[in-house]
């Protein structure tokens, strides 16, 4: 994903992102979180992408990982072009 952003590495070994469907093919391809772990999710509809996380546990914002990676994600969507919302999953 730090390609997508710009972030210079090894070309011989990582490409970026080059599509938004191929992000999402990505994610849905990756070893599921294990148990206890929301993992990020993400959902395609016509106007939006919903994103699946849990960032606030008892009732306040954790320190959590995925808040950096929500970040990044949301960040590559949106360098992607996507332009509508990107919003928590509803699921």
């Amino acid at each position: 994903m730090l390609l997508t952003l710009g972030k210079q590495l090894d070309s011989d070994r990582f490409i970026p992102f080059s599509s938004i469907k191929e992000l999402i093919d990505f994610k849905e391809q990756m070893r599921s979180a294990h148990k206890g772990n929301v993992p990020i999710t993400l959902a395609q509809k016509p106007n939006r992408i919903e994103i699946s996380d849990r960032l606030i546990k008892s009732d306040s914002l954790s320190h959590d990982p995925n808040i950096g990676a929500l970040s990044i994600v949301c960040a590559v969507l949106r360098k992607l072009g996507w332009k509508n919302d990107l919003v928590p999953s509803t699921d």
